[in-house]
């Protein structure tokens, strides 16, 4: 004879786990889209930089006024750059942050689900 008691805490409990699994999901996918964004928007501001630098390169006469917006750039590149790797390290941060409550969360859940489940007879 089939016991529906355990096929109900079953049913509860892999319910419980699609729904972990979808918040693990939407979790992934919020970091995922910060950190892509600002891959994005550092590699916009570096190709922008290179081409202001191969503009001044190719239309300055003057070799000093070249080299001056040449640092210029560089030293914009490069402080871009720190704020860019800064601004990662607050994501990742925050996503390891997330993910430990998710992964409290979900420890809590299954250990509550588990302890209602019957065994089958």
């Amino acid at each position: 004879m089939f016991n529906t008691d355990f096929a109900k805490s079953w049913q509860t409990f892999t319910e419980s786990t699609t729904e972990a699994y979808k918040d693990l999901e939407a979790l992934n996918m919020g970091v995922l889209e910060k950190l892509t964004g600002k891959q994005i928007e550092f590699a916009t501001f570096a190709f922008e930089t290179t081409n202001r630098s191969l503009s001044a390169a190719t239309e300055s006469s003057d070799y000093q006024a070249m080299l001056a917006t040449q640092t210029k750039l560089g030293n914009e590149l490069n402080e871009k750059f720190i704020a860019a790797t800064k601004e990662t390290a607050d994501i990742i941060a925050e996503s390891r942050e997330a993910y430990q409550g998710w992964l409290e969360n979900e420890v809590k859940r299954w250990s509550e689900a588990s302890a209602t489940m019957t065994t089958p007879s």
